[in-house]
């Protein structure tokens, strides 16, 4: 018998409609997903590009190629005109031409940043903005080089008047000099665009701070040759440690809204039993997506899982790894953390104790937990795991060589 055979739910990156995503397994439609979004939001189709999605639609992401289940938080795009940087945009020894390339988004809305020829000082495109002291902020764009090979994002602080950068090289999409103050990210975006992110902190009072990307010829340099220019589509800043998915504007800021995923009665439709239990879940982005607050996605006991007794997968707010969490009571008790950017993990429990397996590996055995009667899933608070590949549950605990296989990547 295999184990796909064996499950209860099967819920996959499929088919889907407004506010709903359907599970293969079963189809009665007891274990469709409810999924709400009150806005708009933004999604890499398979195609390979950037596009909005209605809202209440499911995201259903090709980044990596691959469809995954995409949950986010609530983020707030604070550059306005994010695709018009003929448009409250500042030229530092620069010149623009507008729509001359193709964008992520397929559409010729791509801008080519030049510099101005006998200026041998970086030049750039600027943005006056606000920031919070203290808080985090992720300043992304997308970039695809033509003449110049390089840019280097900053941030500047008008109080001190220092310029903080971080280098990018657009030929091979990697991380050039990485500022000590930045986390800095490079993604292929496809046709040979890259999305590139540095995450910093606010750390000064300032009124009039700002963001900044400046071309360049060669890895850690302030200085160009000549002319020539690059591509450059979709500014992104947001409060958050990490890059979310790519929120348009104009003239103003605009806010996606949180993704909510959730199913009740899953002990009544008997997906698990008062023999136990095993769920099984596969996660990517983990690492390098480290999430800012401490929200869950799991299965419990009531619809907010911490306030009953249940398993979940979230980030640990003190070191960002990924943490699995038990709670008996409304009581948390961290039983497994891992920085692993890819992970298959499985739970099993039989109604006194549950074991933990990660990418082919018993991590947790026999840790206490005897709760069976878990009614909920639930991915509803303010930040979840952001791409789910798989989500299964079995009615009873599987074999240690089951998990086993099951979890290996």
């Amino acid at each position: 018998m295999s184990l796909l055979t064996q499950a209860s739910l099967v819920l996959t990156p499929n088919a889907y409609k407004a506010n709903k995503l359907y599970s293969i397994i079963p189809s009665s439609g007891n274990g469709d997903m409810a999924t709400t979004r009150a806005t708009t939001a933004t999604r890499v189709n398979s195609n390979g590009l950037v596009e909005s999605v209605a809202t209440g639609i499911p995201r259903l992401d090709y980044t990596g190629s691959v469809p995954s289940i995409l949950l986010e938080p609530q983020r707030t795009n604070l550059a306005t005109n994010s695709e018009d940087f003929s448009n409250g945009w500042g030229l530092v020894r620069t010149s623009l031409a507008i729509n001359t390339a193709t964008s992520p988004s397929g559409s010729m809305t791509a801008d080519k940043v030049n510099q101005i020829t006998g200026q041998t000082n970086s030049g750039g495109i600027t943005k006056i903005t606000s920031l919070q002291q203290g808080s985090k902020y992720t300043w992304t764009v997308f970039a695809k080089k033509e003449e110049k090979g390089f840019i280097r994002l900053s941030e500047k602080m008008t109080t001190s008047g220092v310029i903080t950068s971080s280098w990018f090289n657009l030929v091979n999409g990697t991380t050039g000099t990485i500022n000590a103050g930045h986390t800095a990210t490079i993604t292929n975006a496809g046709n040979g665009w890259y999305k590139c992110s540095i995450t910093f902190t606010a750390n000064e009072v300032v009124n009039d701070p700002l963001i900044i990307v400046f071309l360049s010829d060669i890895d850690n340099s302030t200085t160009v040759v000549d002319s020539g220019g690059v591509y450059l589509w979709g500014a992104q800043l947001e409060q958050g440690a990490y890059s979310t998915s790519y929120i348009p504007t104009t003239t103003s800021t605009v806010t996606r809204n949180v993704d909510i995923m959730t199913l009740n009665n899953i002990y009544t439709n008997n997906f698990i039993t008062s023999a136990g239990g095993t769920w099984f879940t596969e996660l990517t982005n983990n690492f390098s997506l480290t999430r800012d607050t401490g929200g869950q996605f799991g299965i419990g006991t009531t619809s907010e899982i911490s306030l009953g007794s249940g398993l979940t997968i979230r980030r640990d707010s003190g070191t960002g790894r990924l943490l699995i969490n038990k709670y008996i009571s409304a009581s948390g008790v961290p039983i497994y953390t891992t920085l692993t950017d890819a992970i298959k993990v499985a739970i099993k429990w039989n109604g006194t104790t549950a074991d933990v397996f990660v990418n082919g590996v018993k991590v947790v055995t026999s840790t206490s937990f005897t709760t069976t009667a878990m009614q909920f899933i639930q991915g509803n608070t303010s930040d979840v795991p952001k791409y789910i590949k798989s989500f299964i549950l079995f009615p009873t605990p599987l074999t240690d060589a089951e998990c086993a296989t099951l979890t290996t990547l």
